[in-house]
């Protein structure tokens, strides 16, 4: 009896080895599977500059050297590999190359700010309305000739800063070279000392000293 027990409780153990055994290349196999499969981490200064390059490696709006560049780096920071300054260097390069052309569009796109015009004070009697007690009435007007040869108009006539009120006019919208534009003044001529006109480009501030 005692010989059988022993031959049962050998058996058994050497089962469970045989089982121990073969299990353990297959959690091996398992765990090393799990590991390949596991996304690799990419640490936050490559990221940031994969991140960075995303919007030039496939930009059709940058020469295709440098847009082929960029992909490169990109797949170098993917991969783990390149060096981190030179890249940092290439992407600043990118951003100053773009931002000067947005500039340079800028600038082309924005009317001048230097306009030129010459302004003039005129006086002229109404026939008819003189007495013997009274001059002949004045019709006082500003008038405003025009220096550029591109289309502008005035949009705002300040006289004396405001303190010379001004009427109604005609001729200032759309001038051209030599055009001539008037308002009609409503203090004396001789009191004018500044003259302030708009345009969608600026002010621009004439001294007349009386004249």
């Amino acid at each position: 009896m005692k010989t059988q027990l022993l031959i049962l409780a050998c058996s058994s153990f050497i089962l469970f080895g045989c089982n121990k055994n073969t299990a353990s290349p297959q959690t091996k196999d398992s765990t090393e599977t799990q590991a390949a499969s596991a996304p690799a981490t990419i640490d936050p200064d490559r990221q940031q500059l994969m991140d960075e390059l995303a919007e030039y490696k496939d930009n059709p709006d940058i020469p295709p050297v440098q847009e082929k560049l960029a992909r490169a780096y990109y797949q170098m920071l993917k991969t783990g590999g390149g060096d981190l300054k030179e890249i940092r260097g290439f992407i600043s390069e990118l951003q100053d190359t773009e931002q000067a052309a947005v500039e340079q569009t800028a600038q082309q796109e924005t009317p001048s700010a230097s306009e030129n015009f010459e302004v003039r004070l005129s006086s002229q009697e109404v026939p008819g309305t003189e007495t013997a007690h009274y001059a002949a009435m004045a019709v006082n007007k500003l008038e405003i000739i025009s220096l550029n040869d591109a289309s502008t108009s005035i949009t705002g006539v300040k006289v004396n800063r405001g303190n010379c009120p001004i009427g109604s006019g005609e001729g200032y919208k759309n001038m051209r070279y030599g055009s001539i534009g008037h308002v009609f003044l409503r203090c004396d001529p001789r009191q004018v000392r500044e003259v302030t006109l708009t345009t969608v480009n600026g002010e621009y501030t004439f001294n007349l000293n009386g004249q």
